[in-house]
């Protein structure tokens, strides 16, 4: 009744865009600048019509060290009954074990109903089991600029006045080197290293986004023309992510890094984009500075067998 299938790049990218799950990182664009071998996956029942799909990183269980965020599940929009959803995913898992023997997920946040992979093996203890994760994003919806200023918190909103009131500015730019070093010094400043994907999002992909004409990088300015403060948007739709960003000592503590995401989602707003996924509520201070800019905390699965 149902067989696995991978559709060519552009029927993905079809597939993917008519989903409730459509998101950046699963398209064939952004797929393509990562230099890892993967693979969709998709099953197709009788009338060949593509019901599940997913992207597989081959030979990489380690999620951690492929720069993205969601690799699936993408779902028909057609299918949203909780019973016909649970039956979906039970064949797609078993469809999908029979071919990989082991693989990992990490679930977009419109996809809630994961029972099919809590109930693998529900009835034999014995017998592998997948294991689940939670994590969480950041969702910002937002209507008009009016809208966005009244969802800021306090603390931030008085930061960004400060920013203003310092006279800083921001500007858009191709020069990756300062999200670069930017970057670099926020992790120096809390003496962490940078993992390998920070490093890729704030060199790599920063140059092909910009290129390629879905990555916006927004520079703040101090008066005397420093930079202070810098981030990555990446932008498909009308859907926006805030990827990496960075900020040397000025910009954390005069409001520069405040303004430069109240900035960039203003911009955001002007170009007729009205969702930002603020891409991992997941540390305290990071969590905290995206959650002051009112956006909604989303959970999402980390799944592998």
């Amino acid at each position: 009744m149902y067989r696995l299938a991978s559709l060519t790049k552009n029927n993905w990218d079809k597939f993917l865009k008519n989903s409730n799950q459509n998101n950046i990182f699963c398209t064939s664009k952004y797929l393509d600048i990562l230099n890892k071998n993967y693979k969709n996956y998709v099953m197709i029942d009788k009338n060949n019509e593509t019901l599940i799909g997913v992207i597989i990183f081959e030979n990489d269980l380690i999620l951690e060290n492929v720069p993205t965020v969601f690799n699936g599940i993408i779902l028909n929009e057609k299918y949203n009954k909780p019973s016909k959803v649970v039956t979906i995913l039970k064949e797609f898992i078993e469809l999908l074990l029979n071919e990989l023997k082991t693989f990992r997920l990490r679930s977009h946040y419109n996809f809630l109903d994961i029972r099919g992979f809590q109930w693998y093996n529900y009835f034999e203890p014995d017998k592998n089991k997948f294991k689940i994760s939670i994590f969480y994003t950041g969702i910002l919806n937002i209507d008009n600029k009016d809208q966005f200023k009244r969802n800021i918190n306090k603390g931030r909103m008085h930061s960004i006045k400060k920013a203003i009131k310092n006279n800083y500015k921001s500007f858009f730019s191709t020069n990756t080197q300062i999200l670069n070093e930017l970057n670099q010094y926020t992790f120096d400043k809390q003496n962490l290293k940078r993992n390998m994907n920070e490093f890729f999002f704030s060199n790599q992909l920063a140059d092909q986004s910009i290129k390629n004409g879905f990555g916006k990088l927004l520079v703040t300015f101090n008066k005397n023309n420093q930079p202070i403060s810098a981030s990555l948007f990446l932008y498909d739709d009308n859907k926006a992510y805030y990827l990496v960003g960075g900020s040397n000592d000025e910009g954390l503590n005069n409001g520069g890094a405040s303004i430069n995401i109240y900035d960039q989602i203003n911009g955001l707003i002007d170009n007729g984009i009205n969702t930002v996924d603020f891409v991992g509520l997941n540390s305290p201070n990071r969590g905290y500075f995206k959650s002051s800019f009112g956006c909604e905390s989303k959970i999402y699965f980390d799944i592998k067998i």
